[in-house]
């Protein structure tokens, strides 16, 4: 699996990510992700804002940088 290559930012500003690594790193249309400027480039990485268990989007708390929502936390209790 090639996993870098060169890609063109289009005139709006966008840069495709190649496919192996939105398959090996999850990334869905429609995801969020973070811009981080680093010293010698700049990271992209994906932002979790659903329960790691069951997807849902309501009554999450951070445990170990995963967001964990209500049910999943009573039925881990």
């Amino acid at each position: 699996m090639k996993e870098t290559g060169f890609r063109k930012i289009d005139d709006l500003g966008r840069v495709t990510v190649p496919a192996e690594l939105r398959e090996k790193y999850d990334l869905k249309e429609h995801n969020i992700v973070d811009f981080i400027p680093k010293k010698d480039g700049i990271l992209l990485r994906k932002i979790y804002n659903d329960c790691i268990f069951c997807g849902s989007k309501e009554n999450l708390i951070k445990y170990n940088e995963k967001n964990i929502c209500l049910n999943c936390r009573k039925a881990l209790q």
